[in-house]
């Protein structure tokens, strides 16, 4: 669904890669130890001043890699506009704050996308779904505010029971799984994530 904005005010719309079909969209399903990308388009107001963008991942298992691009208008937006604050007062997970020159030149409906990555981490809950939201505050007074988005990970478990002729489980039985390749799906301890 697209978010418009009304009466000039600015818009977020978030969004998250599912990476088995390379889309962006409100879900994603992900491994543990999976890096998931994200963007969140901002289509600004009239008059924008003192833009300060606001992620709240809502579980110590989405990890942020600290990666923050940003474009305008299809543009790279260089570092220099912009300061990432980690871990701010509010609990939010990071603030991307504009610096004035970067608001002062935004037309209203300019579009600005901001990307980042995070990692799902190893301790990761398949019956737990994981939420990130997102809002813009703008001016000074910080109750003025933008809608809120957010998106939804999700991981999943498989079971698998070994049974005897009979029916009755085995216990002690191993599994692998085998891709078409002849690649093994495991845990790779050093690198802290689940792959082939």
């Amino acid at each position: 669904q697209e978010k418009t904005s009304a009466a000039g005010l600015p818009v977020v719309d978030k969004k998250v890669q599912e990476d088995s079909t390379s889309t962006f969209g409100e879900a994603n399903t992900a491994e543990r130890g999976q890096v998931m990308h994200y963007q969140t388009t901002i289509t600004a107001g009239a008059n924008p001043s003192k833009y300060v963008l606001h992620d709240k991942m809502d579980t110590a298992h989405v990890l942020f890699n600290n990666d923050i691009a940003m474009t305008r208008d299809g543009n790279n937006v260089p570092t220099s506009e912009y300061t990432v604050e980690l871990n701010p007062s509010d609990g939010c997970t990071f603030h991307v704050v504009f610096h004035d020159s970067l608001c002062e030149g935004l037309a209203e409906d300019a579009t600005i996308v901001v990307s980042y990555s995070a990692t799902l981490s190893k301790d990761a809950s398949s019956d737990h779904e994981h939420k990130n939201t997102t809002w813009l505050t703008y001016t000074d007074a910080p109750d003025l505010r933008s809608n809120e988005d957010s998106t939804t990970t999700t991981t999943t478990h498989i079971i698998f029971t070994k049974h005897d002729q009979a029916g009755n489980p085995l216990g002690g039985a191993g599994f692998v799984l085998q891709d078409n390749v002849g690649k093994y799906y495991y845990w790779n301890e050093t690198d802290g994530k689940v792959e082939w």
